[in-house]
């Protein structure tokens, strides 16, 4: 697969041959680098299932520089490289998390508050209070200390 290096973001290309771009983008989430999606053939429903399933962002081929380099702007460098490349976030007994539950886990694991969690994701500070709430009750844990705790322990 691919080597750890310190990436600012990965460009991926949902219409691959063989294998779909979606599948590949969730092999994707064990690392802390930022994936942009992005297709030729694409629409609204690809555009949502790209960000739903952990892309910060997806674009249309062709695409212009100047929304590449918007899109890159936006990503929180900071956080990025903060964010634990490996978590296992699968603890025997828990009910699995989702894609975007394990990424919003790695924030708050990196020490991020939940506020900037939302920022960085691309989401609203609600959405990510409901996924820790889910989270939460998904790995048994009280408050976030139990949470963060229990993954750490099995890291």
């Amino acid at each position: 697969m691919m080597q750890r290096h310190s990436l600012k973001c990965i460009f991926l290309d949902l219409m691959l041959p063989g294998r779909s771009g979606l599948e590949i983008l969730e092999d994707l989430a064990t690392y802390s680098t930022p994936v942009i999606a992005m297709s030729g053939n694409g629409d609204i429903q690809m555009a949502v299932n790209a960000v739903k399933g952990g892309a910060v962002d997806f674009i249309q081929n062709p695409f212009r520089r100047e929304e590449i380099l918007r899109i890159l702007a936006e990503i929180p460098e900071s956080a990025s490289r903060r964010l634990p490349n490996r978590l296992s976030l699968d603890l025997p007994g828990k009910e699995p998390l989702s894609y975007r539950e394990r990424q919003v886990v790695r924030h708050l694991v990196a020490g991020l508050s939940a506020k900037h969690s939302a920022e960085a994701l691309g989401l609203s500070h609600r959405t990510v209070e409901d996924h820790l709430a889910r989270i939460k009750r998904k790995l048994g844990a009280k408050n976030l200390a139990e949470l963060i705790a229990a993954v750490l322990k099995k890291s």
